[in-house]
């Protein structure tokens, strides 16, 4: 049974109030930190800094947001020391005894953020205030045992890191190989058609309340979430009864159709439909339905990269949120080219794809081996 002890114990909140200062100082916003790291800073002078960057951080400090269901953890290294950081993140010190990227992978943990998030409050964003973080515990190994784990736990995520950079470098070559077969299609002066000339179907699936209908196992019931960049992502995929099935004629797929989600972070993604999810269903995505005037797995990769997704083609309509909109589609400019051409690069694509699938299986692997290490430590 591991020790746990009061988390104040451990770490030491700082809340070290910016000063005034000259020129200009980096700026990290909450939105601006992902589980991959710093995505970017903002610089900002002491007059029009925004009230909410108002903490200072010096090197070896821990950052947390403080926000329900927002799992940012960073701890500061010499690259970031001297940054300005937003109240939104608790700061934190850790006290003698305890390892900094011990606590960095034990803040990160399912086991502290579900803790976290048991404590926060308030009416409109629930957070965590001082005096909550304050019932908070931490499991307490000796420091020796505590940098064991961390190096256990820093291969381990560096060995996902890697993976997720190969299946990024093929990507990578995917938009390479596509520029070079189609670039001279894509000037001003090419000819472009109308995506909805060469098919007779583009239909949104089904829109309104699902929830009800899901069950244990049935018909495969795709979602916006399932619809990554030219392929289908089966992870939380959610079923339906054939009743409800029937009722949603409209909305059923079919082998080569070209999905597009509509709403959310993956808006705007394209793949296509594989032949073991053929007669399944779907909702809050665009149906491109198959046709002899495209290849599908061209027109996936065509539209998922920038050419199909930028601002010209008018992809997002709606709110601050954004929809993919039916009558825009239709209008999509999509490039004339002979359909030998077509299958040619399609050919690739499947070949890249399929590669891509065994290292997205292999980093799943490597994600559960990695968060069964994280409960055995932190549990």
């Amino acid at each position: 049974m591991v020790n746990r002890v009061d988390i104040l114990e451990a770490v030491k909140i700082t809340s070290n109030r910016v000063k005034l200062f000259d020129d200009k100082k980096r700026y990290l916003a909450t939105g601006n930190l992902s589980n991959q790291g710093i995505d970017n800073f903002l610089f900002v002078d002491y007059e029009n800094k925004p009230s909410r960057a108002d903490l200072m951080v010096s090197e070896g400090d821990l950052i947390l947001a403080r926000m329900k269901a927002t799992n940012k953890v960073f701890l500061i290294d010499c690259d970031s020391e001297n940054l300005i950081v937003s109240t939104g993140f608790l700061t934190l010190k850790p006290k003698d005894g305890f390892d900094g990227r011990y606590l960095y992978h034990y803040f990160r943990s399912k086991t502290f953020q579900r803790l976290k998030d048991k404590y926060c409050s308030g009416a409109t964003q629930m957070a965590i205030s001082n005096s909550s973080f304050k019932n908070l515990k931490v499991p307490h190994y000796k420091i020796a045992q505590q940098k064991k784990i961390v190096q256990i736990l820093d291969t381990a995520s560096n060995l996902r890191q890697k993976r997720k950079e190969q299946l990024a470098s093929l990507d990578d070559y995917l938009k390479s190989v596509f520029i070079e077969m189609f670039a001279s299609y894509l000037n001003i002066q090419s000819e472009f058609i109308y995506l909805e000339k060469l098919t007779k179907k583009i239909t949104v699936g089904h829109v309104g309340p699902t929830s009800f209908a899901y069950i244990d196992r049935g018909i495969p019931f795709l979602r916006t979430q399932n619809i990554k960049r030219n392929f289908i992502d089966l992870n939380q995929l959610a079923y339906i009864g054939e009743e409800f099935h029937r009722k949603l004629k409209k909305s059923q797929i079919h082998t080569n159709d070209v999905l597009i989600s509509r709403v959310g972070v993956n808006r705007g993604m394209a793949a296509v439909v594989p032949k073991e999810l053929d007669s399944a269903n779907c909702a809050n995505v665009v149906i491109v339905g198959k046709s002899e005037g495209f290849n599908s797995i061209f027109l996936s990769a065509y539209l998922n990269f920038t050419y199909g997704r930028s601002a010209k083609f008018g992809y997002s309509v709606g709110s601050a949120q954004g929809v993919v909109n039916t009558s825009i589609i239709k209008k999509w400019p999509i490039i004339d080219v002979n359909i030998e051409i077509e299958n040619k690069f399609a050919s690739i694509v499947e070949q890249v794809e399929n590669t891509k699938q065994k290292m997205r299986a292999s980093l799943e692997e490597m994600d559960t081996h990695f968060n069964a290490l994280m409960q055995r430590y932190f549990e």
